[in-house]
């Protein structure tokens, strides 16, 4: 499997750096890693992103949960004009927005396939981790964004080795890579999405292409499928 290191940490507004560096000095700064857009950027350079999407699998975030770690955050904020406003709170999820920035906090109970990276001495999800969550992501809804991330992720991971690795994350889940598989071949939703803005050139019928034998291949090999 090709190695895919955190490697582009111009991705990543130095505020959200700076933000991320804060909280790993934080005591639950252990209970959160680094995932989704952001994660998956430091990785592939292939675009900007603004927002953190924080997850972990020990802190609930219940109700005293999200009152602890929200009272900890607006004691992290400097002075003036840089505020914390809470977006949306419930069960497993907080949303608040931290000088300027985006920050999504998600109870997500799912064992990692591999070890952290880190930036700025916080925990990222490992590449193969950020893949089988974009897979996990394509079988809910794929939206145009998740089929274009894993496309690209996969110059580096092919799909087949993701689906060797899946049942080490969502080993739980029933035909997890079936699903998976069905869910790469129906792009009826992502096909009126718009494309991202990407910082290098990729086409959708290259993707389209791609996602087609994919499908096929590794359909026929499992399942007999095709």
């Amino acid at each position: 499997m090709a190695a895919l290191t955190v490697s582009h940490p111009e991705t990543l507004s130095p505020r959200a750096q700076e933000l991320l560096g804060r909280y790993a000095e934080r005591p639950w700064g252990e209970d959160f890693y680094l995932a989704g857009s952001a994660a998956l950027a430091l990785y592939l350079g292939h675009r900007p992103v603004r927002d953190l999407d924080l997850m972990g699998g020990t802190n609930r975030l219940t109700p005293p949960d999200r009152r602890d770690l929200l009272f900890d955050l607006l004691a992290l904020a400097a002075p003036p004009p840089e505020k914390t406003e809470v977006e949306t709170a419930r069960d497993g999820y907080l949303y608040v927005r931290q000088a300027g920035i985006g920050v999504r906090f998600f109870y997500y109970p799912y064992p990692l396939a591999e070890p952290f990276e880190e930036i700025a001495g916080f925990p990222v999800a490992s590449a193969v981790d950020l893949g089988l969550m974009k897979l996990g992501a394509i079988i809910s809804r794929g939206t145009r964004r998740d089929f274009v991330d894993l496309f690209l992720l996969c110059r580096n991971i092919p799909l087949a080795e993701l689906l060797e690795r899946a049942d080490d994350k969502f080993g739980h889940v029933r035909d997890f890579s079936l699903q998976a598989l069905k869910g790469l071949a129906d792009l009826s939703e992502a096909e009126a999405d718009p494309m991202p803005r990407l910082a290098l050139p990729v086409d959708w019928a290259e993707i389209e292409a791609w996602l087609r034998t994919e499908v096929r291949d590794l359909g026929r090999a499992r399942v007999g499928l095709g």
